[in-house]
């Protein structure tokens, strides 16, 4: 069964830049799109933001249980979610997570 991961993220003001690895990094971009995305592990990936521009709301699908438990023991993206969580942080960014079946 799919997994569907809703990541939302709230800034205190649009002075406060958005931390976004997969897009900046061109490396972490690659290793993610082909470990990931390309191997049908991720079937589905967005990213909205509220009209306030102060919510980010991220929604990725794993193809089913054991492509997400691998993604959450991936060092590389390991390092990647603590550097994510470090800057959210360090700006006042909160940060909500849920997972479900669909």
């Amino acid at each position: 069964m799919a997994i569907r991961t809703t990541l939302r993220f709230v800034r205190p003001s649009t002075d406060v830049a958005w931390n976004e690895p997969i897009i900046n990094n061109e490396t972490l971009r690659n290793y993610w799109t082909t470990t990931y995305r390309d191997s049908g592990k991720i079937t589905e990936w967005s990213k909205s933001d509220s009209e306030d521009g102060l919510t980010r709301t991220m929604l990725t699908t794993f193809a089913d249980s054991a492509a997400r438990i691998e993604y959450q023991k991936d060092g590389t993206i390991q390092a990647m979610m603590n550097t994510r969580d470090q800057y959210n942080i360090d700006n006042g960014i909160t940060f909500e997570f849920s997972d479900e079946e669909i």
